[in-house]
């Protein structure tokens, strides 16, 4: 079986739509996990800040959980996110 030079150009014009198909799938998988590792590592880190807040926050029980005092979670919420109490009073300078 020959091929003719009709054949032989088809071959070749597929042969090269089917490789650049293949180069963008390529790209787009690698730019993918460029992102997904990015986001890992954003996780990773809000699951290290987090795990730090239940250390400061929780008292380690006999069965591995973490206990956690209404006195604790308050004075973590005053000092980092600026809550009050209903009978704090609150002093703002004079205008």
């Amino acid at each position: 079986m020959q091929l003719t030079d009709g054949k032989l150009k088809f071959l070749t014009v597929l042969g090269v739509v089917l490789l650049f198909v293949l180069l963008l799938v390529l790209i787009t998988l690698i730019a993918q996990s460029v992102q997904l590792k990015s986001k890992e590592k954003n996780l990773q880190e809000q699951l290290s800040q987090l795990e730090n807040i239940r250390d400061e926050l929780g008292e380690k029980t006999s069965d591995g959980s973490y206990r956690m005092t209404m006195e604790k979670i308050e004075e973590y919420l005053r000092e980092n996110e600026g809550m009050i109490d209903v009978d704090d009073t609150v002093w703002k300078p004079a205008e």
